[in-house]
């Protein structure tokens, strides 16, 4: 099931949009699972490919999440799984990166995690409409 949404993705699926909407959050998941396949498995590199590509992504859909479509489209446990998500991923390539020895993009991703918990933290002390609204 991830390769295969790797593969739409990758395809006009994936890329064309015909008007601005929130980011196709499914695929980070699908590229975290990816990820954590691959780091199980001991292959750094290729975990690390995947892992870029869903903090990527879910960054993209956390970027989004004070859009007014965001507060009614996104519903509290979609919220919770990518944002935890993305706080996996964070940690995880922090972790290939230490593995291999790639102290700069280390420390380059110590530092968006860090912000990462700091916007967390704020957003999470505040309510939301979709919570509001029972969603």
């Amino acid at each position: 099931v991830y390769r295969d949404m790797e593969a739409l993705f990758n395809s006009p699926v994936g890329k064309v949009r015909a008007m601005p909407e929130l980011e196709d959050w499914e695929y980070g998941i699908a590229f975290a699972n990816l990820g954590d396949i691959l780091f199980a498995k001991n292959e750094m590199e290729k975990a690390e490919k995947y892992y870029s590509l869903a903090e990527n992504n879910l960054s993209k859909f956390w970027d989004e999440r004070n859009y007014l479509i965001a507060s009614l489209r996104v519903r509290p446990a979609v919220r919770k799984q990518t944002t935890e998500a993305l706080e996996h991923v964070y940690g995880q390539m922090e972790l290939i990166y230490r593995n291999l020895n790639k102290a700069d993009l280390e420390k380059a991703t110590a530092e968006k995690h860090s912000k990462f918990k700091t916007e967390r933290a704020d957003y999470e002390s505040k309510p939301h409409s979709s919570e509001l609204a029972g969603g």
